[in-house]
């Protein structure tokens, strides 16, 4: 996925695209993110749910996850990310279990 700059309505917009993994000199960064949001006291707390634009339609995200888009969107980074919640068809059980088990 690539994060778009951003626009007037102050969201994270991205494009997925899907790429060959045969391909020897493909390079990306993984961002890897936790669903709970750890607090000074108590145990960590589920994170509230935000919203993304992706390829034209909503898709809701974890917190954290939204706030490493952000950040990476202001880093004006150039090479794809991959992001499982995003990358990965979140209600296809099919593709969700193979990409779990490496069988994609």
């Amino acid at each position: 996925m690539t994060i778009l700059p951003p626009g007037i309505d102050y969201l994270v917009h991205c494009s997925v695209g899907e790429v060959s993994l045969d391909k020897h000199d493909l390079m990306y960064e993984a961002l890897s993110y936790t669903w709970f949001i750890d607090r000074d006291l108590g145990s960590p707390v589920k994170g509230n749910m935000r919203t993304i634009v992706c390829d034209g339609g909503l898709l809701e995200v974890h917190q954290n996850l939204y706030n490493g888009l952000l950040q990476l969107r202001d880093l004006k980074r150039d090479l794809p990310i991959w992001v499982d919640a995003i990358c990965i068809n979140q209600v296809d059980e099919d593709e969700k279990s193979a990409q779990v088990s490496g069988k994609c």
